[in-house]
């Protein structure tokens, strides 16, 4: 697979505003996209497929790629928020691919499915007593909710009957303590903490995204959207190499050196191009 390279212009004065920056933003997270998917296409067998526990971390790899492709798409359209809400989104992945792929043993994976899952038990059991509140009349809605959950448990290999009391956090960590687990911690709280604002809609962000004042301090709806600015599309950028080379070094013996040594020069070129974008701020703001 041929991954084109995008070339850093490291001359200040080319960049003549910040747009600038984005477009090669742009290009840096497609560059990173592809990757993704070269790795999601490389297997350890013969047989080209994931078992049940290898498909926590490919899912989320491919989970990943999509959630890039949400940012490039909002970031075309010129809408800021929608930014914002898709690399919080794509930074977690990355978290939780992180520390799955650092803490892989049944005990993790078995807490990832069930913590994931305990949603769906509790709406199963919730069902199983209305029947029975019914003398055991089942409502065709109800069947075929019951049968999509069985067939998501089956295919999950959990037992519905598996005890479902289990931690508030899957791995018994929150995601803040997955972050400083994995040294990103202050990066989380420097570029994605405040971002959860966007995601729940919190005042912050009716403040600062979907409100404005007029000359008497009262209150006025604002329907434009945010530009989009590069540090979102350069962390996530720059955070996707580390992951990738966990994943080749954990999960393959043959990994070619060619793949890696072109990982780990994308991670400079973006740690680079961040570096560049800081200098080009200070100069002109």
């Amino acid at each position: 697979m041929d991954i084109k390279r995008t070339e850093i212009n490291l001359n200040l004065e080319s960049y003549k505003h910040e747009g600038h920056f984005v477009e090669v933003s742009i290009d840096l997270l497609i560059e990173v996209g592809s990757y993704i998917t070269l790795l999601v296409n490389l297997y350890d067998n013969n047989e080209f497929t994931w078992n049940d526990d290898q498909a926590v971390i490919g899912g989320n790899l491919v989970r990943l790629y999509k959630l890039i492709f949400g940012v490039l798409d909002n970031v075309c359209d010129q809408k800021g928020e929608f930014v914002q809400i898709f690399t919080r989104l794509a930074f977690e992945c990355i978290v939780n691919t992180r520390y799955l792929i650092k803490n892989y043993d049944e005990k993790t994976i078995i807490s990832y499915k069930l913590n994931s899952l305990k949603t769906d038990k509790r709406l199963y059991t919730e069902i199983k007593s209305l029947i029975a509140e019914r003398n055991n009349m089942v409502l065709p809605i109800e069947h075929r909710m019951m049968s999509s959950i069985e067939n998501l448990f089956a295919k999950s290999n959990i037992d519905l009957d598996m005890d479902h009391k289990t931690e508030r956090n899957w791995g018994n960590k929150n995601f803040f303590e997955k972050t400083k687990s994995l040294g990103l911690d202050k990066l989380y709280l420097s570029h994605f903490s405040m971002t959860s604002n966007e995601i729940h809609g919190s005042w912050s962000d009716l403040m600062f995204h979907h409100l404005d004042t007029n000359s008497d301090g009262k209150f006025i709806p604002n329907f434009d959207w945010d530009t989009p600015r590069p540090q979102p599309l350069t962390a996530i950028a720059f955070l996707v190499p580390t992951l990738l080379i966990e994943y080749l070094e954990s999960f393959f013996d043959n990994t070619p050196r060619q793949i890696l040594t072109k990982i780990e020069e994308l991670e400079n070129r973006v740690s680079l191009f961040i570096e560049l974008h800081e200098q080009w701020l200070k100069k002109n703001q």
